[in-house]
């Protein structure tokens, strides 16, 4: 039943809370399409940014309950390394782009936005390879 309850919370996670990597996403091309960039599309970035950064947080926390729950079983095939290294690119991509948001947010400096939907549309990918690495398991 606790590992039942695990994977619920974790693939709720993943879908609510690093979902929101892909809002980080379009909302960058949006505002990088309509200059000059409001204060609410400001605050809209930094706020996906800071919730998509927790709910990773979320991921490794219930990724880690599920592995315990799993006495180790997934950390002896190869996909679980190559989806933890992958994983903590995602983080490192979000934390640059976290830092990105807060110094254009006080500037105003729109020039950021390319690379913003480039890293967040980057982590997207990761993300959906990550989660095909977990469900399907090829080696």
């Amino acid at each position: 039943m606790a590992y039942a309850i695990a994977i619920a919370l974790h693939v709720v996670i993943a879908i609510l809370g690093v979902g929101q990597v892909a809002g980080l996403t379009v909302v960058a091309a949006a505002a990088r399409r309509s200059p000059p960039v409001g204060p609410a599309s400001w605050a809209s970035l930094a706020q996906l940014a800071r919730g998509a950064s927790w709910s990773l947080l979320a991921m490794l926390l219930t990724g880690i309950w599920l592995e315990v729950l799993a006495g180790g079983a997934h950390g002896r095939s190869i996909w679980f390394p190559i989806a933890v290294v992958l994983f903590f690119a995602v983080g490192a991509l979000l934390g640059i782009t976290q830092r990105s948001v807060r110094k254009a947010k006080t500037t105003g400096d729109a020039s950021v936005l390319d690379g913003i939907v480039a890293r967040s549309a980057a982590a997207c990918g990761l993300v959906a390879i990550i989660a095909a690495l977990m469900q399907l398991k090829p080696f």
